[in-house]
């Protein structure tokens, strides 16, 4: 005889963990999103795109629209990546002739709901012209897992907001492995060429 288990009923008045989420979604209140606002202009991504759109009229910049005409609308995309992941800090940073972001972040909560922990995604940190949203750039996570046999990094994430100081742009990355047992590195790549230049290792937890 087949053994059928019924789904889990909750107790009257809660409700499903995946609908709450849902809402929280719908409603804004889970969105990590840091816009830029820099000489009339707003910068601004959700894991998937990055936007540049005039402050003024709130339309893609020129040149980002020229890039990216048709169907794109003006915004850079990469596929493959889940939008607005929870707890993720979806920021950018502008400097006077480029757009820096990580995008790509992995939503645990969506793979937890899903059943598919197996579901996670590469994040990768980009760099874009200013002016025309072109890709200068891109580093990819699984740069990490590759550089060093002896230190493999499996499962680093990039994540958080990247800094610029003279030459260099710095940004965090954690293992995504698990849930537990993290560890946290900072990262440095060359400003103009996105080559990795060093790794530390800051801390586990």
């Amino acid at each position: 005889v087949p053994i059928v288990r019924a789904a889990p009923r909750l107790p009257a008045g809660q409700r499903a963990p995946a609908d709450m989420d849902r809402d929280q979604r719908q409603a804004g209140f889970a969105t990590g999103i840091l816009p830029v606002i820099d000489r009339g202009e707003l910068f601004f991504q959700d894991n998937q795109r990055i936007y540049g759109l005039s402050l003024d009229s709130g339309l893609p910049l020129a040149g980002w629209a020229e890039t990216y005409a048709g169907d794109r609308a003006g915004r850079y995309s990469i596929a493959d990546a889940f939008p607005t992941p929870l707890g993720a800090q979806l920021a950018v940073t502008v400097t006077d002739d480029t757009v820096l972001s990580v995008l790509g972040q992995n939503d645990l909560r969506a793979m937890l709901y899903s059943g598919n922990l197996g579901a996670s995604r590469e994040s990768r940190l980009v760099c874009l012209d200013r002016r025309t949203g072109a890709e200068r750039w891109s580093f990819a996570s699984r740069s990490l897992n590759q550089r060093d046999e002896r230190t493999p990094g499996r499962g680093m994430e990039l994540q958080g907001t990247p800094v610029v100081a003279g030459d260099r742009v710095f940004i965090t990355a954690q293992s995504a492995s698990g849930v537990q047992f993290q560890k946290c590195e900072l990262i440095a790549l060359d400003r103009h060429t996105g080559t990795l230049q060093w790794r530390i290792y800051i801390a586990s937890a």
